[in-house]
C-alpha cells in the first residue's frame, strides 16, 4: 500500500512486509505478560528443521522468520535483539509498542482504543513522539508517581512476584511450583551477593554471580551455592574428598609445571645462541631436574610454613610438586580458567602470583582464604564446591587474614529435563537476576498488570490537553495529537493484560480491558510488580526506534532501497 505519511505519498512498505509487522504485534500482543501464550517457530524452512516452542521474546526473536526483502522487519528483530542483549528484559513490551506507535503515525494501522484517524505529517509524528518520550520520562520519575513504590527486600512477597513476572515467560517453568522454587533460589544467591544497606556497590552484582547449567535433573534440583562449582580436577590432601574448614590459599596465575619457561626442551631450558663452544664437558641429564625440585622443594616448604592449605592455579602443576605438597597436607585446584581465578582472587582476597622469578619473601602477604571443599559427582561428573569462608563459624578458620578484603560470590546451579528447557533457562535466569539488579540499584518498582501504562497514558493526555488549550498554532495541535496517539498505543499495550493477572480474552472489547484496570486502581500495588529500571529503558527504546522509523519512511522508498 501506499503510505500519505510525509509531502507526498510514496511506496512505504510492501503488502507483504506490512503483514509480517502485523503478524510480529500479533504475536508481541499475545506472549506479553505471566499467561503469554508460547509461540512455534521453525529455526528454517528446509525439511526437518527444527521446530521452537516458547513464549521466551529472547528465544522467540532469535528463529522469528524474516523474508530477504523484509528490510524494515529486519531493522525492527535486530533493534530488539540489541535491546535484549544490553538490558535484558522487556522484548515484547518493547516490540508490542514500537510497532503499534509506527502504525499508527504512519497511517498503516488505526485499531487502538479510541477513535482518532488522523494522518500526521513527518513533522507532527517526530513531534509528537519526542513529547510523548519526554512527558512519559517526567511522569515515571515524578515524586508522586502512584506507580512507582519504594522496593522493601524484607517483603518477600513482592520481591518474589517481580521476579516471578520476570520468569513465566519459557514453556520450561510452566507449572507454578517450579516457578515458586527457581525464583526461590534466584533470590536466595542475590540477597548473598547484595552489599550491605547503604553501600554503592550494586552495579557491580551480576559479575558475583556465576551459573552453572546441568541437562538431565528436575528445576526442583536447581540449589544455590554461596561459593564456586568448579569443574576442573581437584587433587584432595590425603585423598578425601572433602576439607571441613576455612583454609589459607595462594593463587598462582603463571604455570607450575616447569620452573622455567621452556619452548621446546622438556625439562624448561631456554634457546640460547651462543658465541662459543667447548667440547669436552659433560653434565648428569639429571642434574637440571634436580635443580629443579630444589626450587619446587624450596617453595613448598615456604607455602607450608605459611599455613597454605590450598594453592590453585590457572595451568597445570608438576608431577612431583604435587604430590609433594598432598603428602603435607596441602589441597592443589589446577588448570582454572580466567575466570575462575578473578572469583578466586574475588572470594579469597588472595593477590595473584604471576611470576616464579619474583616470589614474597612472606606468602601470608599476599593469601587469601577460601571455605570449605567438597567433592560432587552430577550427572555423571565430578565437580569440586568451593564455599564461601566464614559462613561456618565452627570450622571457620582462627587467626587467618586476607591480602585484600573478602567478596561474596554465589552460583547458580540450574537443571532441567531436556536441552530445550535448559535452553530457555540460560535465557531467562540472567534476565531475572539483571531485574533484581537493575531493582536494588533504583530501589524502586512498578505496578504491573497494565497499571503503569495506563497512568502514563493519562499523563500525555493530560499534557497534550493542557498545552492545546493553551497554544492553538496547528504545528502545535498537530504535534499533540501525535502524542495522543502515543497515549492510545499505551492503552493498547496495557490492553494485552487483564487487570486480574489472568489471560487476557480476544473477544473481550479493549475498551473494556483498561475500564477494568481503571476500576482497580493505579497505586493500589493489587497487580504484579515489575524492575523500575528495565521496563522505563524498554518504553524508551521502543519511542526512540519508532522515531527513527518515521523518518525512514519519510525519506526513503524500502521497496526499491536498502537500510544501512
Amino acid at each position: 500500500p501506499h503510505s500519505t505519511f510525509g509531502d507526498v505519498p510514496r511506496a512505504a512498505m510492501q503488502a507483504d512486509e506490512v503483514a509480517a509487522l502485523e503478524r510480529l504485534i500479533q504475536a508481541a500482543s499475545s506472549s506479553v505478560g505471566p499467561c503469554g501464550r508460547a509461540q512455534a517457530l521453525r529455526s528454517s524452512d528446509a525439511p526437518g528443521a527444527k521446530t521452537i516452542i516458547t513464549s521466551c521474546s529472547v528465544a522467540a526473536l532469535q528463529h522469528w522468520p524474516v523474508a530477504p526483502g523484509h528490510r524494515i522487519l529486519r531493522l525492527v528483530v535486530d533493534t530488539v535483539q540489541a535491546h535484549l542483549r544490553r538490558h535484558r528484559d522487556s522484548g515484547w513490551l518493547f516490540l508490542n509498542f514500537c510497532l503499534r506507535v509506527t502504525f499508527a503515525l504512519m497511517g498503516l494501522r488505526r485499531r487502538g482504543v479510541g477513535a482518532l484517524d488522523q494522518v500526521f505529517s513527518r513533522a507532527a509524528a517526530l513531534h509528537g513522539v519526542a513529547l510523548a518520550s519526554t512527558w512519559m520520562h517526567e511522569a515515571l520519575l515524578d515524586d508522586a508517581c502512584p506507580c512507582r513504590h519504594d522496593l522493601d527486600w524484607s517483603d518477600l512477597p513482592t520481591v518474589l512476584g517481580m521476579l516471578r513476572s520476570s520468569l513465566c515467560k519459557p514453556v520450561a517453568l510452566a507449572c507454578s511450583e517450579d516457578v515458586h522454587h527457581i525464583s526461590c533460589v534466584i533470590l536466595e544467591a542475590f540477597l548473598h551477593i547484595l552489599p550491605a544497606a547503604g553501600s554503592d556497590g550494586a552495579s557491580g552484582l551480576e559479575s558475583k554471580m556465576r551459573y552453572s547449567w546441568f541437562s538431565g535433573p528436575e528445576i526442583s534440583w536447581s540449589s544455590a551455592i554461596r561459593g564456586l562449582v568448579l569443574d576442573t580436577p581437584t587433587a584432595m590432601a590425603g585423598g578425601a574428598s572433602r576439607v571441613d574448614r576455612d583454609s589459607r590459599v595462594a593463587l598462582f596465575q603463571v604455570s607450575l609445571e616447569q620452573w622455567l619457561p621452556g619452548t621446546s626442551e622438556p625439562l624448561g631450558v631456554e634457546v640460547y645462541q651462543v658465541e662459543a663452544e667447548y667440547t669436552g664437558v659433560e653434565m648428569e641429564p639429571h642434574v637440571l631436574r634436580t635443580w629443579e625440585i630444589s626450587k619446587f622443594q624450596r617453595l613448598a616448604d615456604a607455602l607450608v610454613d605459611a599455613g597454605v592449605g590450598i594453592v590453585a592455579c590457572q595451568k597445570l602443576i608438576d608431577p612431583w610438586l604435587s604430590d609433594h605438597l598432598q603428602h603435607r597436607g596441602v589441597t592443589l585446584l589446577p588448570r582454572l580458567s580466567i575466570r575462575h581465578i578473578e572469583h578466586i582472587q574475588l572470594m579469597s582476597g588472595a593477590v595473584p602470583l604471576t611470576s616464579l622469578a619474583a616470589l614474597p619473601s612472606d606468602f601470608k602477604t599476599v593469601c587469601g582464604i577460601l571455605g570449605p571443599l567438597e567433592c560432587r559427582t552430577i550427572c555423571q561428573r565430578t565437580y569440586t564446591i568451593v564455599h564461601q569462608p566464614g559462613l561456618n563459624p565452627h570450622m571457620a578458620g582462627n587467626g587467618l587474614a586476607t591480602a585484600n578484603p573478602c567478596e561474596p560470590v554465589a552460583t547458580l546451579m540450574v537443571g532441567a529435563p531436556d536441552e530445550g528447557s535448559l535452553d530457555e533457562l540460560r535465557r531467562c535466569v540472567p534476565q531475572a537476576v539483571y531485574c533484581l539488579q537493575a531493582a536494588a540499584t533504583s530501589r524502586a518498582v512498578l505496578e504491573g498488570a497494565g497499571c503503569s501504562e495506563v497512568y502514563l497514558a493519562d499523563a500525555i493526555e493530560k499534557r497534550a490537553r493542557t498545552i492545546q488549550s493553551k497554544d492553538t498554532r496547528s504545528a502545535t495541535l498537530s504535534a499533540c495529537s501525535a502524542a495522543q496517539a502515543v497515549a492510545e498505543c499505551l492503552l493498547e499495550v496495557a490492553a494485552c493484560l487483564s487487570a486480574e493477572g489472568k489471560a487476557a480474552s480476544p473477544a473481550r472489547p479493549a475498551a473494556d480491558r483498561v475500564a477494568a484496570i481503571r476500576r482497580l486502581g493505579v497505586g493500589q500495588k493489587a497487580g504484579a510488580l515489575e524492575a523500575e529500571g528495565p521496563k522505563r529503558l524498554a518504553l524508551a527504546g521502543a519511542l526512540d526506534l519508532a522515531a527513527i522509523l518515521l523518518r525512514l519512511g519519510g525519506v526513503l522508498d524500502f521497496v526499491n532501497e536498502t537500510i544501512g
